[in-house]
């Protein structure tokens, strides 16, 4: 038996990555009626918003994929051969004259 590193799988990791944009920021605008009238006549349509543009910067996660190494075990069947210098006996035969 040995062992050998190899990938067994992936791992995701994730990486910050930011950079500086420019967005448009807004203040919130909050409008209440002072309308005597109780009607919606004379409501405004369009409500300025006061926004101007800002560099900022915007980051997200960024996934890595990494492989996963591990040690993994390798068998190899290798046939196991025994040798002993012995004494083998043969059978002994005995060979008669047939009579006629």
């Amino acid at each position: 038996m040995y062992y050998r590193g190899e990938v067994v799988g992936d791992k995701v990791t994730y990486e910050k990555e930011c950079e500086e944009k420019e967005v448009e920021e807004c203040k919130p605008v909050h409008y209440i009626p002072r309308s005597g009238l109780g009607g919606y006549s004379n409501l405004p349509t369009k409500l300025d918003n006061e926004c101007e543009k800002v560099m900022k910067m915007v980051c997200k996660d960024v996934p890595k994929k990494e492989e996963v190494m591990k040690e993994v075990e390798i068998c190899v069947k290798t046939p196991k051969e025994t040798c002993e210098e012995g004494e083998q006996q043969a059978p002994t035969t005995i060979c008669e004259k047939v009579k006629q």
